[in-house]
């Protein structure tokens, strides 16, 4: 019974094994892969630009208004005020059905989301530069984009949940 003469690989004046330096170099990738998966994930965690909504962006009188990014204390207004007021009724509602002291609470939070981008956008440049029809549009525009995130939190079920179950 005759032995296979194992094949060597000269690396660097060291004869190596090729099926050792194949093992080795399998294993390294391998760890190597791991690695940069394990890495990859921690990035993809903690990278929460990822979670960036699609850009949202209105133009008022060639001020321009970025309304992509809800901040967390107007979109805990805007729950507050949901509880308080119907979101459809104010989409549906005219110049003659409009009850002032809701289009005030609206103002407030529109104001706030325009002035995280634009500091001249507040509920006086708003009131004073739209008419009551272009204004009215504004607000639905920018209700459109607060009522998607908060479907969009909700579609998740009540705390979070997925299911029933809870899991």
């Amino acid at each position: 019974m005759s032995e296979i003469e194992p094949e060597y690989v000269d690396i660097g004046g060291a004869l190596i094994e090729k099926n050792k330096l194949d093992a080795i170099l399998n294993k390294g990738i391998r760890r190597s892969a791991k690695k940069m998966s394990e890495k990859t994930t921690e990035y993809l965690m903690n990278n929460f630009e990822i979670l960036e909504p699609p850009k949202r962006t209105a133009v008022l009188l060639g001020e321009t208004i970025e309304l992509s990014k809800i901040p967390a204390r107007v979109s805990l207004k805007f729950i507050a005020f949901s509880k308080k007021h119907d979101i459809k009724e104010l989409e549906n509602a005219t110049e003659e059905t409009l009850d002032m002291s809701v289009l005030e609470d609206v103002l407030d939070l529109v104001a706030l989301i325009c002035q995280k981008s634009n500091s001249k956008i507040d509920k006086e440049w708003l009131l004073d530069n739209l008419s009551i029809t272009d204004l009215m549009k504004f607000v639905n525009f920018v209700f459109t984009g607060i009522t998607q995130l908060k479907d969009e939190g909700e579609a998740g079920g009540e705390d979070g949940k997925n299911s029933e179950s809870g899991t």
